[in-house]
């Protein structure tokens, strides 16, 4: 029974920990890294939503069309309580107070929603609930760099919703699954696009722990925030959300839907910040909050591999 979790746990630990080694490598991060990751996030990424959507929406509509609006409005729902509860614990005198007040509101309240998700819930949840974890990225990405962006600096031009490629990969995989346009795509593009479908996350893993391998060693020094960041968003905060899956009233749906659906709110609540944030702050952010975000992510990240399984194991033992 727990098999597939240990499988799927020590496979992200390999592709995380071989890019992270693979990436010590100052000449493979100033030349590879980058490319890399443009070719994956905003080609193949994309090109994996065009590939998976169609080949699940039968399935996924079959189960219920409306679990795909719950699941889009489910990311509102979720990153709206998490900025709440992050502004309640990071204020002053709160038990997260910090100088980097906003930098550790972003941490606190924006997971990664898509790369880490998707692979665990590809192996341990059924096709159609894949797909309406399809439509909770979609809305994620609608409002991630909006989000994050003001957070990090409010007076920062681009205050706005930003088309990405996983936005437009999703559309357009929505667009050729509702009309069954897949017969009409030419041949040709048909093995780039199984390609991207079947491998891209391996390949995000790995850039993942490539772009963990960018955080500067100097950064890496304790702070006792960050401990008590893993303790309530990535313990206590998942725990309740095991909770909240026990009581839903799915009594009524098939098992393996069920369970798919209180595993979807588990590893929603579980999984680190996003990586996209380093890059937010890059961009719109200070050097400090770069340094900082980044010690973050290393922790919270280092913690999931043992935080993240103890979740995914509960969930199985309960609700399987």
């Amino acid at each position: 029974m727990y098999q597939p979790i240990f499988t799927i746990v020590f496979k992200l630990l390999v592709e995380w920990t071989g890019g992270y080694l693979l990436f010590q490598s100052k000449l493979l991060r100033r030349y590879l890294l980058s490319p890399a990751l443009l070719i994956v996030m905003k080609l193949m990424f994309p090109m994996h939503f065009i590939w998976n959507l169609p080949l699940g929406w039968n399935r996924a509509m079959a189960g219920g069309w409306y679990w795909m609006l719950i699941f889009f409005t489910a990311a509102f729902v979720m990153i709206g309580f998490q900025l709440f509860l992050s502004k309640f614990f990071i204020r002053p005198g709160g038990i997260l107070q910090t100088e980097h007040s906003r930098s550790m509101r972003v941490l606190f309240s924006m997971q990664n929603a898509g790369f880490i998700p998707l692979p665990i819930m590809a192996v341990l949840a059924p096709q159609e609930v894949n797909i309406y974890m399809f439509m909770y990225v979609f809305g994620f990405n609608l409002i991630f760099w909006t989000a994050a962006v003001h957070m990090l600096n409010p007076s920062a031009e681009g205050f706005k919703i930003k088309i990405n490629p996983p936005l437009v990969g999703i559309f357009i995989g929505i667009v050729i699954a509702v009309f069954d346009l897949s017969p009409f795509i030419p041949g040709f593009i048909i093995p780039v696009l199984r390609i991207s479908g079947t491998y891209t996350l391996d390949l995000m893993m790995i850039l993942l722990g490539g772009v963990l391998a960018t955080i500067p060693r100097s950064d890496l020094t304790y702070r006792p925030e960050f401990g008590r960041l893993v303790g309530i968003r990535f313990f206590l905060y998942p725990a309740a959300a095991l909770i909240l899956a026990a009581l839903l009233p799915l009594g009524s749906l098939p098992r393996d839907i069920q369970w798919g659906l209180r595993l979807a709110l588990i590893v929603q609540a579980a999984v680190p910040p996003a990586t996209n944030i380093m890059l937010a702050a890059k961009l719109y952010g200070k050097q400090e909050q770069v340094h900082y975000i980044g010690t973050g992510i290393l922790t919270t990240y280092l913690s999931s591999l043992i935080i993240l399984p103890i979740f995914l194991a509960a969930a199985t033992f309960l609700f399987r």
